[in-house]
């Protein structure tokens, strides 16, 4: 076979050469008009998220963060639908900002309404100020120490009102994996521990809650535990919570005042009951009434049922324990 001159060849070589000199160009000339991504994690939850965050939609100024931003299809998403103000601006945390990330940014042109801090969010999140964002989400590492980080951070940063989201609460909740690999009981930690300055707003796959601002008579030293709209004063220090005496039992916030609720010395027995039996993880009980309970009694065949075919399911023993 007859090889072709060198002169036919150098055209060829001279459009190679040209191509290896302007890569920056090749790359704007092969990008498509609008972002692109590898997977929809969005999609799913959006319903949820206009539900929980409509009431800020259109508002001029809010602050939003997001840790763990991928390829920013979420981020996107909640500049299209929720930070629709010109003034509305965005701080996204990710350990490790990938080429995508820079270029749907880009294309979506909001390069200036988005901070991005490249690093581990354990140290990037204690350089903000308390309470800097109106709603936060949280998607970052998935071991349950570093959601609890991420968590107890996110909830020192958000503004009381604020909507706080946690994607993949129930990630492996069903898997045989040790708990300290879950998700889910780092933030059942949080609902227990803050659970009487939270409201909780949806929980399934994504547990999302609002931080509620702080009775202006309750200290965060003052032993007090949320019933529903009422509060339960346990009055271990001196009779006092904060400024106002607050003798044990029930109470009530009318228009910024304590209201004592007056009860029989059963039902406040019952109630102290209730709190002292709150499960991890719980946020704010309610009195089961009797046909809650009976109920609950009726289902409980069915709920072990249930549980020992998913016990067989993944391969247990036939005579369960």
């Amino acid at each position: 076979m007859n090889l072709k001159r060198n002169d036919e060849l150098e055209p060829l070589v001279d459009w190679v050469l040209t191509r290896q000199q302007d890569q920056g160009s090749i790359m704007k000339k092969n990008e498509p008009d609008s972002p692109q991504f590898s997977k929809d994690f969005t999609s799913p939850h959006a319903a949820t998220w206009m539900r929980v965050l409509s009431h800020l939609k259109g508002q001029p100024d809010l602050r939003y963060l997001e840790i763990g931003v991928l390829e920013g299809r979420t981020l996107l998403w909640m500049f299209e639908n929720i930070l629709t103000h010109p003034s509305s601006t965005a701080t996204a945390v990710e350990i490790e900002p990938g080429p995508t990330l820079f270029r749907n940014l880009r294309l979506a042109g909001l390069e200036q309404r988005v901070t991005l801090r490249n690093g581990d969010s354990r140290k990037t999140l204690r350089q903000f100020p308390d309470e800097t964002f109106d709603f936060i989400y949280v998607d970052g590492s998935h071991l349950a120490r570093s959601v609890l980080i991420d968590a107890v951070l996110a909830w020192e940063l958000l503004k009381p009102g604020g909507v706080l989201i946690f994607d993949d609460y129930l990630l492996y909740h069903r898997e045989e994996l040790p708990i300290e690999l879950k998700p889910k009981v780092a933030l059942d930690a949080l609902l227990t521990c803050y659970s009487n300055a939270l409201e909780l707003l949806h929980q399934d796959y994504q547990l999302i809650v609002r931080k509620l601002h702080e009775p202006p008579f309750c200290a965060r030293t003052d032993q007090y535990s949320k019933l529903g709209d009422y509060f339960y004063s346990w009055n271990f220090f001196n009779g006092r919570l904060g400024n106002i005496s607050a003798p044990r039992g029930l109470f009530r916030v009318v228009a910024g005042e304590r209201k004592a609720v007056v009860l029989s010395s059963k039902k406040e027995r019952l109630i102290r009951r209730r709190l002292l039996a709150k499960q991890f993880g719980e946020v704010s009980p309610r009195l089961d009434n009797r046909r809650t309970r009976k109920f609950r009694r009726l289902l409980a065949p069915l709920r072990r049922c249930v549980d020992g075919l998913m016990y067989l399911m993944r391969g247990g023993p036939l005579s369960l324990p």
